[in-house]
């Protein structure tokens, strides 16, 4: 996104009085885990890291939090 759409976003969530928590992508073709690309621009710490894999017929789901240089595995809850 560009810086002044993320700006503007968290402009109004916090009229809203919202938080951030959490950002998701996808691996087209690579497993649910951060990449170095990841951890290198993971702006957001406090944010929870989704990360959905295409990479098999059945899309994975990983969740991470991502603190400074290292990348934990942060549980997370399926609601039906």
């Amino acid at each position: 996104m560009d810086p002044k759409q993320i700006q503007h976003v968290f402009h109004k969530m916090a009229l809203r009085g919202e938080h951030l928590v959490g950002i998701y992508h996808s691996h087209p073709t690579a497993p649910p885990i951060p990449s170095p690309e990841d951890i290198a621009f993971c702006h957001y710490p406090e944010a929870a890291y989704l990360i959905v894999s295409l990479a098999s017929p059945q899309p994975v789901l990983g969740c991470f939090r991502i603190e400074g240089s290292f990348a934990r595995v942060y549980p997370y809850t399926v609601h039906n």
